[in-house]
């Protein structure tokens, strides 16, 4: 039986969310901030734009002062993640009623495997329209989403890329020729501007050149991600829809310094809050690092930091910041500090091994315990005194690639399906 594969969009989503929450700043300009700039000529960036916003070309990414040429009536709001993880919880719980194969592939975005819930992609549709009334009804009249369904992955991910706003497109082996031919290569998910400039200088210009190019050609040339473009345009599933999430390369933090400045005074309390902060999620996935990076961009120049592999591993907030304040703090900054960011990678599953010359388990313990505090407290509950000071510096963030985990329920479909 082929594949039934739905992919979900949420569009504009933090922007959406904010309108949703307050009416007055539906149908204008939006934009979402990491934090507000305290001066009319401030620092910082958009990091999502409302639909509205986008229509007058303010893009996610832009910088505030530019976004206020483009359109200085651009209403600026800074981000609640917390508002946003408990709207995807909504819309993922919608989600798993319909499958027990739901992969979160960010906040915002998920697949589903459909194969033996519905019978062919028409049914598949519908349901994926019945999804889009509920979260509008569950989650929020002002949140829309976009649908792509296909046989594979690959081509509903694409789907939901080019369907209208809050629309839903259905891509079959007898309408794909047609839909190729209707976009740019570089909206097709993967080929961005030097992929396409390697494909063009094979002269393939279209998606449809590369469906019908010799795939012995493009491996020649291209190696295996030559073989993976031409296996998606033409249907052939690689990946699949994953049921258990893959675990993390590295986990990290980084924050966008408002007050411009190199005074060590300011900038290790938020180093140890950012450290603070990677540790809880280090430890939450029973982890440890065996390597760390750290980094701060200033004002001129390509910034300072480093990275290195360690001895032995990290777990523990204190031996995190000790070794990222070494790698950043160990001499003067050259310039002033624009962003602070440090991450740990080299990710293992906890070990219980001890060590013969110190005790490793006894600090291990009483991180775990003080994330227990946390948890039941709140944030920052209890912390400790290298973070004394930060206030709001390094609120929490949530970024697009983050997700939220599915409810595990047992699907129960509303719709049920006309097999006649």
């Amino acid at each position: 039986m082929p594949k039934v594969i739905l992919h979900i969009d949420m569009n504009s989503y933090f922007a959406s969310v904010e309108q949703q929450a307050n009416p007055l700043l539906r149908g204008k300009p939006v934009g979402v901030c990491a934090y507000l700039p305290k001066t009319k000529h401030g620092n910082g960036c958009i990091i999502a734009s409302s639909i509205e916003a986008k229509k007058v070309g303010i893009k996610t990414g832009m910088r505030i002062a530019d976004a206020k040429k483009i359109y200085p009536g651009i209403i600026l709001v800074q981000n609640e993640p917390a508002k946003y993880r408990d709207t995807t919880e909504i819309i993922f719980g919608i989600l798993g009623q319909y499958t027990d194969q739901v992969e979160p592939y960010s906040i915002d975005e998920a697949f589903l495997d459909l194969t033996g819930w519905v019978a062919n992609l028409s049914q598949a549709e519908k349901l994926g329209q019945e999804i889009q009334h509920r979260i509008t009804v569950e989650a929020g009249e002002w949140l829309r989403a976009s649908i792509g369904i296909a046989h594979t992955r690959w081509l509903a991910k694409f789907g939901s890329d080019i369907a209208p706003k809050g629309g839903t497109l259905l891509i079959a082996p007898d309408n794909v020729e047609k839909i190729f031919s209707s976009v740019r290569i570089t909206e097709a998910w993967g080929i961005k501007q030097p992929t396409a400039w390697r494909l063009w200088q094979l002269g393939i210009t279209t998606l449809n050149e590369l469906r019908h190019y010799p795939v012995a050609n493009l491996l020649a040339t291209l190696g295996k991600p030559g073989y993976y473009l031409w296996a998606n345009v033409n249907g052939i599933e690689l990946d699949g829809v994953a049921q258990t999430p893959a675990a993390p390369k590295s986990i990290g933090h980084s924050y966008c310094i408002p007050k411009r400045t190199s005074q060590r005074s300011y900038l290790r309390p938020i180093l140890a809050k950012l450290c603070e902060r990677t540790g809880r999620r280090l430890r939450a996935q029973q982890l440890e690092a065996n390597g760390i990076m750290a980094y701060c961009g200033i004002v001129h120049g390509h910034g300072v930091g480093g990275s290195k592999r360690l001895p032995s591993p990290l777990f523990t907030t204190p031996d995190i910041f000790r070794q990222a304040d070494a790698l950043l703090f160990s001499r003067p900054l050259p310039d002033i500090a624009t962003m602070v960011a440090v991450s740990v990678f080299g990710l293992t599953p906890l070990s219980q091994q001890q060590s013969l010359f110190t005790d490793i388990l006894t600090p291990k313990r009483v991180a775990c315990t003080l994330d227990a505090i946390n948890d039941k407290y709140g944030e920052h509950a209890v912390a400790t005194g290298a973070m004394w000071g930060t206030g709001n510096n390094a609120p929490d963030r949530v970024g697009y690639r983050k997700t939220v985990a599915v409810p595990q329920t047992q699907p129960a479909i509303t719709y049920i399906p006309d097999f006649a």
